[in-house]
């Protein structure tokens, strides 16, 4: 990577944790990173830099840019000296296990800090609860229910998404949730296979141009998010919870708001109080209303609380009510 960049090439890497490669690669300047094993991402990233003039051009300024700012021979040299002197001074800060667990990207590093230094001892649960264990219990049996009842019209809904533009009708997301961890969220593609290909986040709008035929109905309904019972099958996700976000729009909220921290003390779930009175989140101000929604919920949470979640949420697809 280092090498291509030194050249004004641009970059594609893999976000092999542990390894740096994310942090190395910057995601949307000097190139893009894609997930292991996800070749639909991969082509993507190669057609992005390879098929579009301006795009490689913009790649290759910025990788240009980012060799000369950080991986200079000066710089390289002080930094190792840096490692060394905490090797010799606090060896023990520095194991194995931290390059091994570590994710060198930017924004996984800020969540890593935020949750140590800002999640509530009050909030954070060491033992499971009777209460856990009776809400994991509903979510794994609810989920297989939801499965076997929503086969048909997800395989209907996928071969709707395929017809229009012939792409994977799945979409696959790092989203961070319980204890902080990343998660790979499930969702029937809606937008097109470039709407981020700049490789920079970009919130959904209602009227986004970047939606397909099928993607503004199945999201205007919420259909796209019929994937993620198998999320909550797996245990990343639970029934109810906060809606789970992206490393990269979490570190703007917490730049507003310290507290989103409290709410990795549980899972994400497919269905949310906030979501259903404040409706999808496309500017900083709902993120934060739905913060302070979500906060509630967790003060509040219960297992007669989330059935009436998703009575009311059911029932506001159903009957085609907005939100």
């Amino acid at each position: 990577q280092i090498e291509a960049m030194s050249l004004g090439k641009p970059v594609v890497a893999t976000k092999i944790p542990g390894s740096g490669t994310a942090w190395v690669n910057e995601n949307g300047t000097s190139g893009i990173n894609v997930e292991p094993c996800d070749t639909w991402e991969l082509a993507k990233a190669l057609y992005t830099i390879g098929g579009n003039i301006h795009k490689y051009e913009m790649f290759s300024n910025g990788a240009k840019k980012r060799f000369d700012t950080e991986f200079k021979i000066d710089l390289m040299i002080d930094r190792f000296l840096a490692l060394y002197t905490n090797l010799v001074n606090k060896p023990e800060s520095v194991t194995m296990d931290y390059f091994e667990t570590t994710d060198f990207s930017d924004d996984s590093l800020a969540l890593e800090s935020a949750i140590k230094d800002y999640q509530d001892d009050s909030e954070k649960n060491t033992t499971i609860s009777l209460g856990d264990q009776l809400k994991r219990g509903f979510d794994f049996f609810a989920s297989l229910i939801a499965f076997i009842v929503f086969l048909l019209p997800g395989l209907v809904i996928a071969l709707l998404i395929f017809m229009e533009d012939g792409k994977n009708p799945l979409f696959r997301q790092k989203r961070v949730g319980k204890d902080g961890r990343s998660f790979t969220l499930l969702k029937f593609r809606s937008m097109r296979m470039d709407s981020e290909d700049n490789g920079i986040p970009a919130l959904c709008s209602e009227h986004d141009d970047r939606l397909t035929k099928v993607g503004a109905f199945i999201r205007r309904h919420h259909l796209d998010e019929l994937p993620q019972i198998l999320n909550v099958i797996a245990g990343d996700m639970s029934f109810v919870g906060y809606r789970p976000e992206r490393a990269y729009f979490i570190k703007k909220i917490m730049e507003h708001d310290e507290r989103y921290a409290r709410l990795f003390a549980i899972r994400p779930g497919l269905f949310s109080e906030a979501t259903l009175y404040n409706g999808y989140t496309d500017t900083m101000e709902k993120m934060l209303t739905r913060l302070e929604m979500d906060l509630d919920y967790l003060r509040r949470r219960s297992l007669w609380l989330d059935i009436t979640i998703i009575y009311k949420t059911t029932i506001s697809i159903i009957t085609g009510k907005k939100f």
